[in-house]
């Protein structure tokens, strides 16, 4: 939370990476990126933010049907069950 306090007047932070020999890439901050844990992500906003569109919420609801168990369905199906529970 400190880290965050810290930033929280700036309009934009960067965050550097890492490139491992198999070729993934992790921040080299570890208190406050976007790969963290989920109170740190929940703090940041993006600097420019962009609407989802068609394709993203649909990509949004295969994730929050994965996010609850229902991983093992197709993506079609996931979609459908985001869409009859949504209330």
């Amino acid at each position: 939370m400190n880290v965050a306090k810290a930033f929280q007047d700036i309009d934009k932070i960067y965050f550097p990476h890492n490139l491992d020999f198999r070729g993934r890439v992790y921040p080299i901050s570890p208190n406050l990126n976007h790969m963290g844990y989920d109170i740190a992500r929940g703090l940041l906003t993006f600097a420019k933010g962009e609407r989802l569109g068609q394709n993203g919420w649909y990509w949004l609801k295969v994730h929050l049907a994965n996010k609850i168990g229902k991983d093992k369905l197709s993506f079609e199906d996931r979609v459908d069950y985001v869409e009859q529970n949504h209330e």
